[in-house]
C-alpha cells in the first residue's frame, strides 16, 4: 500500500509511535480519572503512570535508534510518514480501549441471592430485613437502577447496622423504574410495613436516578420524616453523555449505558427540583464532583440549599464508589446521628 524505502524503517516508525502514544494515553487517562482508557480497567497511581510513560518513551527511542541505524536517511514521503504515525496512534488507542475492558466496572450481572425470601410490591421484587430486636425506624431503600443488584449490599448493611428495618427494592438487571408506575412503590411499602407493626421514624434512601424517585415520593407522603439522596441527577442536563462516562466503565459499557433507557425523560417527569423545594429541610443530598454518571448541577444544588436541604459535595468519589462504600459510610453516620 505504501511505497516506502526501506520497509523496515516504516515498521519501526509505526512501533515507535504506537509505544509513545500508548504511554501518553495511559498517563493522560490516569490524570483525568478515565478508567475506561486504563489498561486493566483500574486507575493506576499517578506516580506509577507517569513513570511508566517515561520508561515507554525512553525504551521506544532506544529500541528505534538501535534497530534503525539509518533512520535519518531519506526515502519516506511526508504523506506516507503521516499515515504511519497515524496508524501507530490508532493502534495505541485501540490497545487502551480493549485493555480497559479486562477489568470493567461495574461488573455485569447481579446477585441472585440478594432478594432470597422476598416478595413483590407494585410489581417489583422487594426484601425486608432487620438485625435488631427493637428497630429504631423504617428505611425504604431504592437502589441505583443503573448498577447490579449486588451493589446495594453496602447500603443494606449500613441500614441494618443502625438498627432500622430495611425494605429494599430490586429493579432487576434488565429492568428500570417506569414513570408513573414507580410512584406507587414507596407509599405501598410504607403502608405494608406500618400495617405489620407501628414504627417510627420513616426514612427513604435512594441512589442514582432512584434518588430522584425517592425525593419525589417523599415529598408527597407526610409519613416520611427524612430522605437521603445519594448521587441524584436533579436536572436532565446533569446526565452525562460524553467522555466522562469512562471514569466509570469501558467504552462498550458506556455505549450500552447510553442506549439502555431515557434517563432525561425520567428526570423531567419526576420534576425532582420541585420535589426538593417542597421537602426543604427533610432532604439530604450527597453528590460528587467526580461522578461519571451525573455531573452536579450548580443551579439545582443552589436551589436545594436555598430551600433548606442539606447538600454535601464530595471531591473525588466516582458514582460507583458513591453508590457503594462511600455512600454506605455517610448513610451510617446520617442514620446514627
Amino acid at each position: 500500500m505504501l511505497n516506502l524505502y526501506p520497509v523496515y524503517v516504516a515498521e519501526h516508525y509505526g512501533l515507535f509511535v504506537c509505544l509513545v502514544a500508548l504511554g501518553t494515553i495511559q498517563a493522560a487517562a490516569c490524570r483525568a480519572g478515565l478508567r475506561g482508557l486504563q489498561i486493566g480497567g483500574r486507575l493506576w497511581p499517578k506516580g506509577i503512570a507517569f513513570s511508566a510513560m517515561a520508561l515507554v518513551w525512553l525504551g521506544g527511542i532506544a529500541v528505534f535508534v538501535l534497530t534503525t541505524p539509518d533512520y535519518l536517511s531519506p526515502g519516506l514521503a511526508g504523506s506516507e510518514l503521516i499515515a504511519v504515525f497515524g496508524a501507530g496512534v490508532v493502534v495505541a488507542m485501540a490497545l487502551s480501549l480493549l485493555g480497559a475492558m479486562a477489568g470493567r466496572r461495574p461488573r455485569e450481572g447481579g446477585d441472585e441471592n440478594l432478594l432470597a425470601g422476598g416478595d413483590t410490591v407494585a410489581g417489583r421484587a422487594c426484601r425486608v430485613s432487620c438485625s435488631a430486636q427493637d428497630p429504631r425506624g423504617l428505611a425504604i431503600l431504592l437502589p441505583d437502577p443503573d448498577l447490579p443488584a449486588a451493589a446495594a449490599k453496602p447500603l443494606i448493611a449500613a441500614i441494618e447496622d443502625c438498627g432500622y428495618v430495611c425494605a429494599s427494592v430490586c429493579w432487576g438487571d434488565s429492568s428500570v423504574p417506569l414513570y408513573p408506575d414507580c410512584l406507587a412503590l414507596v407509599p405501598m411499602l410504607i403502608s405494608r410495613e406500618l400495617g405489620r407493626r407501628p414504627i417510627a421514624p420513616v426514612v427513604v434512601v435512594g441512589c442514582g436516578l432512584a434518588a430522584d424517585l425517592a425525593l419525589r415520593s417523599a415529598c408527597e407522603d407526610s409519613r416520611v420524616q427524612r430522605v437521603y439522596a445519594i448521587g441524584p441527577a436533579l436536572a436532565p442536563n446533569s446526565i452525562n453523555r460524553g467522555l466522562l462516562l469512562l471514569r466509570e466503565m469501558s467504552l462498550v459499557q458506556a455505549i450500552a449505558w447510553l442506549r439502555r433507557w431515557s434517563r432525561a425523560a425520567f428526570v423531567v417527569a419526576l420534576k425532582t427540583e420541585d420535589a426538593v423545594a417542597r421537602l426543604g429541610g427533610r432532604a439530604t443530598i450527597v453528590v460528587s464532583m467526580a461522578d461519571g454518571y451525573f455531573v452536579p448541577n450548580p443551579d439545582a444544588l443552589a436551589l436545594a440549599e436555598a430551600k433548606g436541604a442539606y447538600v454535601e459535595t464530595l471531591p473525588s468519589a466516582t458514582h460507583y464508589r458513591l453508590a457503594t462504600e462511600v455512600g454506605a459510610k455517610r448513610l451510617l453516620a446520617w442514620l446514627g446521628g
